[in-house]
């Protein structure tokens, strides 16, 4: 029983020797009794039976001294979130390691380490990440400052790049081209209903009880402990992420031979927002609808509304 987890299992599959070929099996066999006795084990659970856990919990990253005390120092004077303490020990990984010394020349940093750190970020990522790993910079030398491991206050000098407020309009897709993806789904076969009514409750509002009861009753693993609604089809029925629904749009879209630069979640959200306001919706309603704080939030969806915008368009003069 100990040697039921994922470890042990692909020792098993390496090492089993077929019945018929009298020699390793082939890749689809192995993964068939990965997913078989990974099932197993989940049944045990399930049972009460003690079974190792499938994965084993990786070993978090040992901190220097330095980032041990920045975390220290951020959760009891800041109050953040995990999810941002995370961000924040990043760019302070990354600000360190660009440094002339590798980190070790904390009290001779200057404007031109910072200048380093903006340039190297702003050749890999967008403007949006960018400034928010300038912010975290900020924190980080804040800090460096207030504990006296900086003789300078070198956070006014971190400039970052200037993201304004919906710079681009929204992605959204015609509204043909979100039917024929809804159409491309098979509801009669497992994930069908699933994904059906996931990607039904992101582009309209009418139709959605009638597909997510579908779901619910026919096709939603029964056994399954967790209170999320969209599952995984296979043991032990984890909830989905945002990674996995992203996935299944675009295999529908290639499916339905929808060809778009980029397309996921958002993008059916986008296209919902935008035909109600085409058609001549209240955008207080549709900003009420999709949750917006702010009615800004909804006005860029006028942007792509291409038929209201029709109306108040100029002639183009000769």
């Amino acid at each position: 029983m100990s040697q039921l987890t994922l470890k042990g299992v692909k020792r098993f599959t390496r090492a089993y020797v077929g019945p018929r070929t009298r020699g390793p099996v082939g890749p689809s066999s192995c993964f068939a009794a990965r997913n078989a006795l990974h099932a197993w084990a989940c049944a045990l659970r399930a049972l009460q039976v003690s079974v190792p856990p499938w994965r084993a919990a990786r070993p978090s990253a040992k901190l220097t001294t330095l980032l041990s005390a920045y975390i220290q120092y951020r959760r009891a004077h800041c109050g953040v979130a995990e999810s941002t303490l995370h961000r924040d020990i990043e760019t302070a990984k990354t600000f360190l390691a660009l440094l002339p010394s590798g980190g070790k020349s904390i009290p001779k940093a200057t404007t031109a380490d910072i200048d380093r750190f903006v340039s190297h970020l702003s050749a890999r990522y967008s403007k949006q990440t960018v400034a928010d790993s300038c912010s975290s910079l900020r924190a980080f030398l804040r800090f460096l400052r207030i504990t006296n491991r900086s003789r300078h206050d070198l956070a006014a000098s971190v400039i970052s790049p200037r993201v304004r407020f919906a710079e681009r309009p929204p992605r959204a897709l015609p509204w043909a081209d979100v039917r024929r993806i809804l159409g491309s789904i098979r509801q009669k076969e497992p994930p069908g209903k699933r994904d059906f009514a996931m990607l039904l409750m992101m582009a309209t509002l009418p139709p959605v009880a009638k597909a997510l009861a579908a779901y619910l009753q026919f096709e939603r693993p029964s056994p399954a402990e967790a209170r999320r609604i969209f599952l995984s089809m296979q043991m032990p029925y984890t909830p989905f992420t945002s990674g996995a629904i992203r996935h299944r749009i675009r295999h529908y879209a290639r499916q339905a031979g929808i060809d778009a630069p980029v397309i996921g979640a958002h993008a059916f959200r986008h296209s919902h927002a935008t035909r109600q306001i085409d058609a001549g919706a209240n955008p207080k309603v549709v900003s009420d609808i999709l949750g917006h704080r702010r009615p800004s939030s909804t006005s860029v969806y006028v942007r792509v509304a291409l038929r209201r915008l029709r109306g108040v368009a100029l002639p183009v003069p000769r």
